[in-house]
C-alpha cells in the first residue's frame, strides 16, 4: 500500500487551517494514574486498622475486625496495583505506537469534502461519522483508547457536512485514527 494520498490524487487546496496535529499530544497520565488514587486509599485503609482498630474487636459475625479490614485493604492495593501496570503498559504502548507512525510518517492522507456526516448527540451515546473521498471515520469524545482527534460537533468540533478537510490517518485495526486535521 502506497502511503500519501489515495490513488495518487491530489486536490489543491488553498488556506487550510491546521486544528488537530498528533504531534502536540502527551500521554494521558491523568488515566494512568487514578488507579493509583484507589491504591494510596488501600494503604491508608490499612495503616488505619493496623494501627487504630483494637485486635480484639469483632464484627458482628464474630471475625477479627482488625485482620479483616487488613486483609480488605490489602486485596484493594493488590487489584489498584495490578490495573496500574495493565492500565499504563497499554496507554503507553498505544502512545508510542502512534508517535512510531506519526514521526516516520507511516500514515495516508486524504482530501475532499465531508459526506454522510452523522454527528454525535450532546448527550453522547453514538458515535460521530463520515466519510471523506470514500473513507469512513468515526470517533467519540468519550473514547479515550486511542490518540486521534475525537471532538464531536455537538461539543466544539470543526467536522460538519460538507466541509473540505485534509485528514493524516491510520488504521489501528478496529477503525481509522485522525492523527492531523485540516479544515478551509
Amino acid at each position: 500500500m502506497e502511503l500519501g494520498y489515495p490513488d495518487n490524487s491530489i486536490l489543491k487546496m488553498e488556506n487550510l487551517q491546521l486544528v488537530y496535529d498528533f504531534e502536540d499530544k502527551l500521554p494521558r497520565i491523568q488515566f494512568m494514574l487514578l488507579p493509583l488514587l484507589f491504591v494510596i486509599i488501600g494503604i491508608g485503609i490499612f495503616v488505619y486498622h493496623k494501627k487504630y482498630v483494637d485486635p480484639r474487636s469483632t464484627t458482628l459475625l464474630g471475625d477479627d475486625k482488625r485482620t479483616n479490614g487488613m486483609a480488605s485493604s490489602f486485596l484493594m492495593i493488590l487489584i489498584s496495583s495490578i490495573i496500574f501496570i495493565a492500565l499504563t503498559t497499554l496507554m503507553l504502548k498505544e502512545y508510542f505506537n502512534t508517535k512510531m507512525i506519526y514521526n516516520e510518517k507511516k500514515y495516508l492522507t486524504v482530501e475532499g469534502d465531508v459526506q454522510n456526516f452523522h454527528p454525535m448527540p450532546s448527550t453522547g451515546h453514538d458515535k460521530e461519522n463520515f466519510d471523506v473521498s470514500g473513507v469512513h471515520f468515526e470517533f467519540s469524545d468519550y473514547d479515550v483508547s486511542d490518540y486521534g482527534y475525537n471532538n464531536a460537533a455537538s461539543h466544539g468540533g470543526a467536522i460538519k457536512e460538507g466541509l473540505k478537510v485534509r485528514i493524516g490517518y491510520f488504521n489501528n485495526g478496529s477503525k481509522n485514527v485522525i492523527l492531523k486535521l485540516e479544515t478551509e
